[in-house]
């Protein structure tokens, strides 16, 4: 089983975002999952939950 790291995702995900073009339909969409990936990133952090999940 491999462990995701949440703030490590966070960080390729922000660089990914990055990389696409400003002003575009594209940028929006990610701009938008990125907020929310960080919203539930900060609530498990407040709640004392771990940042990192099993898959397989």
């Amino acid at each position: 089983m491999k462990t995701i790291s949440l703030q490590e995702s966070i960080q390729e995900m922000k660089q990914r975002m990055e990389a696409i073009p400003r002003r575009t339909k594209c940028r929006a969409r990610a701009e938008a999952g990125y907020a929310v990936v960080r919203a539930i990133s900060t609530w498990l952090e407040k709640n004392g939950l771990p940042q990192e999940i099993s898959g397989t």
